[in-house]
């Protein structure tokens, strides 16, 4: 084989003229170019990172992400024992995990509800990755329509699949469980019409697709690919078999090539890249975050036994590679390492990469190496994806970043007579041109990979014609499916270009004209720089409509759209905002602005998982979602619930970790039982509208946490002489006046006969003050980190407007995520209402740790639609609050009086309990009888 090395003996022998030599070297050089493989888009998803921006915040930061594993994923405590010796246990209880592994958004891709329920998450993750990787790109469905483009996806277990066969769960759908539908899925969805494959080959298995995708394109099966690789951790069925065979670490902590290492950290992570040919990737114009210039795969064959590696192997795959591809390993400055951190694979890695360069270099300690396994765990199948992304953004960035846990190197490697040196500090990538890395994946399958990365020539990156933002305004434009998935994508856009010390306008307005997808949501406007960017943004989310802010909602049309062939810029923005499609080409005569890197579409976050159970109740209805039984007998009017554990209003509502039943389940519990309760004729006037259901002087006493074991609740109901009905709300034991019961709520109800109140005017009131506007982004946060969790049930706040002591609230939970229809006050939705009166403190940032305490009264007018407003007013004593509760029409669906928090602590203080019931007594709001009733069920 002719390569380099040959052709400059050649020359030294005089065997070639010095102008040979050139030529010869020009040749093999353009034989190299066209062997390359461009990378030209990515997207990814890691512990602590939703996006790939994120995931290089962690990694500059030098960010360990792993993680105890918390309740919401499975019970650790079952399972753990530091020292195991019983079978079945753990000693492991670490995970670099992924948040919102629930979270799809199943319409976006035309999948029904009910089949995204079934689905095994990690299909759903990979699709929605794969389409922000495409978009990435610059390549919308629309050019990817009918394209030779391949799909290759490392994919292991399905251990969703296991935990619904454990709910004998009935199955209508298994395309959602199957590996070979996993890389179907995003074919099927742009009409690609390349080869899809889903590849096991354990934890190489990303790397493994990444090859095969080059391989494909050189011998020109196909145009374009998409590869990566996908892994999640949902069950303690991995942890018990790794545990058993020892390869977990004790610790917590992945030790890479460190003499303490005692084994891996299983992660969790999605990611994807397009792929594409060099010359191909040149001439389209495609931005390229770096060139494959090597890559080969190989197996270990027989070895000392099954799953163990072998230096044999590694190293000859290492050495063909670089001998095929024309590689000198002393150009190669940074290896990315498999690096599990365990005692037995990494020195058998390291000698077989530094054998292959030794063989060609006497250079010592001059590659930095790195196992990003110390920042999330080893991500298994997408364990090899992982590491192209990290080489790929240390080359974008031109920094190396720190591997952790590195103090004393592993006894069994001479790393001072090495090539090698452990990389444990953010520092620039500094590199005689170009920066070279290399990428290694072993699975226990016994089949290893192995790459070459090399950084884009910046010369030909400046080559390109560029385009000034000098002249003609710039045409900002901006799409979603939906009205509200347009405003978040709007908002992260604003961020975005916030903080952009330098971008280029046209070639962002250019990527967002013709790189990504038009939807029925659209908004656009000129621009002339970032200000007005910001500016215009700004408005938009403020619900303001400035001159020259164009939105629209383009209707659904029978047959197709026809091109706009229009060449005016006003009139393609028209036929725009009305649904053409137009050539955006028009707007760039001469010039040639490039697709950059922007955020991706936001996904919906809707909530799919495991189907509801509701526990081992005889019957085989319930009565209502939150009254299961009527359990009455002679002596007591009685209803009885069983709780689980696994109810979304549990497992989306949880304090400092433990699952708590939400304050706002206890006041629909109360109304449900009080209506079944009533006689016929009374409850006839309630669901007719002409009556209304009262609860006043409820206390919530003692908060209710499921564990391991399902709770009985129990509503006990007492009709009074003036015909109201005191309620207790326990646990515990059967009868309210048992000594061993738990009193968790109380109160009396009365049916009322009083009319609602008139209609709000909400845009008026809206309009009324200078409202102070906080988004999710600035709520959830703050309750998260003070360790109150709300999961996609109950995080209905879609925006709060503060103005002095009133807050303005907007707040939906989507149908599919709410209970029964036949509640009226939603616990998800009501929770939110009582969230919302919070927005004082996290405007203040102040402590966030109160919990429903008492509530005067409440008058239930009407159910809850799935979007409601809340008005609340602060009272002098600010934890006490008024609110009315809204439809979107402005229709009262209810109105609460007296509702007051208390801090967490104090709502389990005695001492707390009847110094507020002093408080009380001492104004005269309890009659004696009141104060008697409390202090009996208080006992």
């Amino acid at each position: 084989m002719v390569n380099t090395q040959t052709i400059l003996r050649a020359l030294q022998a005089g065997e070639f003229s010095l102008e040979e030599a050139k030529s010869q070297l020009i040749n093999h050089q353009s034989d190299h170019h066209r062997e390359a493989i461009a990378i030209v888009g990515m997207s990814g998803r890691y512990p602590e990172a939703d996006n790939l921006d994120a995931y290089w915040s962690n990694l500059v930061a030098g960010r360990d992400s792993i993680r105890e594993i918390p309740p919401s994923r499975w019970d650790v405590a079952s399972y753990y024992q530091p020292y195991p010796s019983e079978e079945g246990k753990i000693y492991s209880k670490w995970l670099g995990m992924m948040d919102d592994v629930a979270c799809f958004d199943p319409l976006f891709f035309h999948i029904s509800p009910s089949e995204a329920e079934t689905m095994d998450p990690q299909q759903r993750l990979f699709l929605q990755e794969a389409y922000q990787a495409f978009a990435d790109a610059g390549y919308t469905p629309e050019a990817l329509n009918n394209q030779q483009c391949g799909v290759y996806l490392g994919i292991m277990a399905n251990e969703y699949y296991r935990m619904l066969c454990e709910q004998q769960y009935g199955l209508t759908d298994l395309t959602g469980n199957y590996a070979s539908i996993a890389s179907a899925r995003i074919a099927y969805f742009l009409n690609l019409k390349g080869p899809a494959l889903s590849i096991d080959t354990a934890c190489s298995s990303s790397l493994v697709a990444i090859n095969l995708a080059c391989q494909a394109l050189l011998n020109r099966e196909i145009d374009m690919a998409l590869a990566g690789g996908v892994t999640l951790y949902l069950t303690p069925k991995p942890y018990i078999e790794m545990c058993a065979a020892q390869m977990l670490s004790s610790e917590g902590r992945c030790k890479a090539f460190d003499r303490s290492s005692d084994g891996m950290v299983p992660g969790e992570g999605v990611g994807a890249v397009v792929l594409k040919r060099l010359l191909d990737a040149e001439a389209d114009n495609d931005s390229i975050y770096g060139v494959i210039i090597g890559f080969g795969i190989n197996q270990d064959g027989k070895t000392n036994g099954l799953t163990a590696p072998s230096v044999k192997s590694q190293m000859a795959l290492e050495r063909s590679i670089y001998q095929k591809f024309d590689i000198d390993p002393s150009t190669i400055s940074y290896a990315e390492m498999h690096g599990t951190g365990t005692q037995l694979g990494d020195p058998i890695e390291l000698k077989a990469l530094s054998t292959a360069f030794q063989e060609k270099t006497d250079k010592k300690q001059f590659c930095a190496i790195g196992s990003v396994k110390s920042n999330i765990g080893h991500t298994s199948a997408a364990a090899g994806v992982a590491s192209v992304h990290k080489v790929l953004l240390c080359m974008q960035h031109q920094q190396l970043v720190p591997t952790l846990h590195f103090k004393e190197p592993n006894e069994h490697f001479d790393f001072k007579n090495s090539p090698f040196y452990v990389n444990t500090q953010t520092r620039p990538w500094d590199a005689v041109s170009p920066r070279r890395a290399c990428v290694s994946s072993f699975g226990f399958s016994g089949t290893n990979a192995h790459l070459v990365i090399e950084a884009y020539d910046a010369k030909k990156e400046r080559a390109r014609r560029p385009v000034t933002d000098a002249g003609r305004p710039a045409l900002f434009v901006l799409s979603a499916k939906t009205e509200k998935q347009l405003k978040g994508y709007a908002d992260i856009m604003k961020e975005w270009m916030a903080l952009q010390a330098d971008v280029n306008l046209k070639d962002m307005t250019y990527t967002l004209q013709t790189g990504r997808e038009a939807m029925d949501y659209r908004l656009a406007f000129w621009v002339d720089g970032k200000r007005a960017v910001l500016d215009m943004l700004t408005a938009y989310l403020n619900g303001e409509h400035p001159d020259g802010l164009h939105i629209s909602h383009v209707k659904k049309r029978k047959g197709q759209r026809n091109p706009s062939r229009h060449t005016d810029p006003e009139t393609l923005l028209s036929r725009w905002l009305a649904g053409d499609s137009v050539d955006w080409q028009v707007l760039y005569q001469g010039e040639e602005p490039r697709r950059i890197r922007l955020p991706g579409y936001p996904f919906a976050k809707e909530h799919y998982w495991l189907p509801e159970q509701s526990g081992p109740i005889p019957s085989t209805r319930t009565l209502h979602p939150l009254v299961h039984r009527n359990t009455s007998d002679l002596s007591t009017q009685r209803f009885t619930t069983i709780l689980t554990g696994k109810e979304r209003y549990l497992t989306d509502h949880r304090v400092k970790e433990k699952r708590m039943l939400p304050g706002s389940a206890y006041l629909e519990m109360a109304r449900a039982a009080f209506e079944m309760g009533v006689d016929r004729a009374t409850a006839r006037t309630v669901q007719e509208g002409t009556a209304s259901i009262c609860l006043q002087e409820h206390i919530w006493m003692e908060p209710l946490t499921v564990e391991d074991e399902p709770v009985e609740v129990h509503i006990a109901l007492v009709l009074k002489e003036d015909g109201a009905v005191e309620y207790d709300i326990y646990s515990g034991a059967d009868h309210p006046d048992d000594q061993t019961v738990i009193t968790h709520a109380q109160g009396v109800m009365k049916v009322s006969a009083s009319t609602p109140p008139k209609s709000q005017d909400l845009q008026g009131l809206q309009s009324q003050y200078p409202w102070h506007t906080l988004l999710p982004k600035h709520i959830y946060p703050p309750f998260r980190a003070a360790g109150l969790y709300y999961g996609p049930s109950h995080r209905g706040i879609e925006c709060l407007y503060l103005y002095q002591d009133q807050i303005l609230a907007k707040l939906a939970i989507p149908p599919e995520l709410r209970g029964d229809r036949d509640c009226y006050l939603d616990p998800g939705l009501m929770d939110a209402v009582f969230q919302a009166t919070a927005g004082f403190a996290i405007a203040l940032k102040a402590p966030l740790d109160g919990l429903p305490f008492t509530l005067q009264a409440i008058d239930i007018y009407q159910p809850c639609s799935n979007t409601v407003w809340a008005h609340i007013r602060q009272r002098e004593r600010g934890h006490v609050f008024d609110i009315d509760v809204y439809d979107e029409n402005g229709v009262v669906c209810m109105r609460m009086l007296g509702f007051e928090t208390r801090n967490a602590t104090d709502l389990m203080s005695e001492e707390a309990f009847y110094r507020h019931l002093s408080e009380r007594i001492w104004k005269g709001e309890l009659s004696e009888e009141e104060v008697e009733r409390i202090l009996m069920a208080s006992r």
